[in-house]
């Protein structure tokens, strides 16, 4: 399959997954939600480094869920927009608080990237997206059959490149 084409199948099954929520997708190096455009963008890359820490908080507050972190790392970005305005203006203070101390510090150990996830607005993102994980699980399923599919084939497509 042409990765260019993979990209799109994606991104098209994502934004209908995405529209009861308002929200669009796009692709980009890494998860995140920008309030400002309704967007979510996601990555196929894999980071060990960010995607190990994010489900080691992630499945310590939820151990029941077994999901990949594509699921996670998406359900998460679709939490920031569905508390964002419940968060009261002094843990959005708190929040940008201790993400701007994190960004301050030259070298980032693992507590303080564990720290990051215990910022109201992050905490908040990751409970939303638990809790939406588990009482969903079938609108979750039928997105995930169609798009990790698309990635299957598009993996295959490039070991077949690779060894030729």
């Amino acid at each position: 399959m042409d990765i260019v084409e993979g990209i799109k199948q994606i991104t098209t099954v994502l934004n209908d997954y995405l529209k009861p929520f308002g929200l669009v997708a796009e692709m980009d190096y890494e998860f995140a939600y920008y309030w400002e455009s309704d967007l979510i963008t996601f990555s196929l890359l894999d980071i060990p480094e960010a995607s190990n820490l994010f489900l080691l908080d992630a499945e310590s507050r939820f151990p029941q869920i077994k999901a990949p972190f594509f699921i996670w790392a998406l359900h998460h970005e679709i939490g920031h927009n569905c508390t964002y305005d419940d968060l009261s203006e002094e843990e959005i203070a708190e929040s940008y608080a201790i993400k701007n101390k994190i960004l301050e510090t030259e070298e980032h150990s693992d507590n303080d990237k564990m720290l990051y996830y215990t910022c109201p607005d992050e905490y908040a993102a990751t409970d939303w997206a638990g809790n939406y994980i588990m009482t969903h699980q079938e609108r979750i399923a039928k997105m995930w059959n169609v798009v990790s599919d698309i990635i299957r084939q598009l993996k295959e497509s490039y070991d077949d490149e690779e060894r030729s």
